[in-house]
């Protein structure tokens, strides 16, 4: 299976090359590279140049957010998987291998597929991270999501909810009306979500892969959406909460009335205590 990787990128010279790098080691290598850089004012222009060649497109846009990047490099990409692909992330050598034989297995009305996505404190050495035994899901007093996106095991399982850092079938993508580019903004909270709760209302069936891995760096407090915000923690968590209240009127209506208080002391309680597994 051929598969098309986009990799939106806003300030983070620092780590692209990480994740490029972390490509060219996958046994898997029949894939395109499309580099969506949202007007950086960093140096990743220079830093990716060694990488260009037949298989590694890059594009600049003007500063968009990455919603709009996201849409950009799916509509630019050539083949009918696409893996969405963080800027900050490194790949396990066998994660694309993984998820495209888990892709081929249940074609029929797949979404999308999501690796084990394991938060360290630095991804150049890879560990297992964090794990815990329930995985991800929706809370219904909060909307928020809770529960671990770094399950073991050897088997796919279908799930309701995934990470932003998955493949999706481009054809289920583009019907579900792909990223969100008018409701959110700041840090884009919740643009994920918001994808994959669409999926679930067209009957897209979603599928959790933990044979896949893709490693985090976990406090990345430099570039992406810290640079939108200018690295204010402040303007940060302002940014969840509107986003949050946003989302919770998208999908709940009046019910975000209860839900989003109830969100905001999770949220204070996850900040304090440092709880990274269960970030959107």
């Amino acid at each position: 299976m051929w598969l098309s990787i986009v990799i939106p990128t806003f300030n983070r010279s620092f780590t692209i090359t990480r994740a490029l790098d972390s490509l060219q080691k996958q046994t898997h290598q029949k894939f395109e590279v499309t580099i969506i850089d949202d007007g950086s004012t960093d140096a990743t222009e220079s830093v990716v140049q060694p990488y260009l060649a037949g298989n590694v497109k890059y594009v600049r846009t003007a500063h968009g957010g990455t919603p709009q990047a996201w849409n950009l490099g799916v509509k630019r990409s050539k083949y009918d998987h696409v893996f969405l692909m963080g800027d900050d992330v490194m790949l396990a050598p066998e994660c694309l291998a993984a998820l495209s034989s888990t892709a081929a297995l249940v074609e029929d009305g797949l979404g999308a597929v999501a690796p084990r996505l394991i938060y360290t404190a630095d991804p150049t050495e890879p560990y297992l991270g964090k794990k815990l035994s329930k995985y991800a899901s929706l809370q219904a007093s909060t909307g928020d999501i809770a529960g671990s996106f770094n399950v073991g095991g050897e088997d796919a399982m279908e799930v309701a909810i995934l990470h932003g850092y998955s493949l999706v079938r481009k054809e289920a993508f583009f019907d579900v009306g792909g990223f969100d580019e008018k409701t959110y903004s700041g840090n884009y909270y919740r643009e994920e979500t918001d994808l994959w709760l669409r999926f679930r209302m067209k009957s897209y069936r979603l599928y959790y892969e933990p044979k896949a891995r893709v490693y985090c760096q976990k406090s990345l407090m430099r570039g992406g959406q810290w640079s939108n915000v200018e690295g204010s923690l402040l303007a940060y968590e302002y940014y969840v909460l509107r986003n949050h209240s946003k989302f919770l009127r998208k999908f709940y209506g009046r019910k975000r009335l209860l839900m989003l208080p109830t969100f905001a002391l999770r949220r204070l309680y996850t900040r304090l205590t440092e709880t990274y597994d269960s970030e959107d």
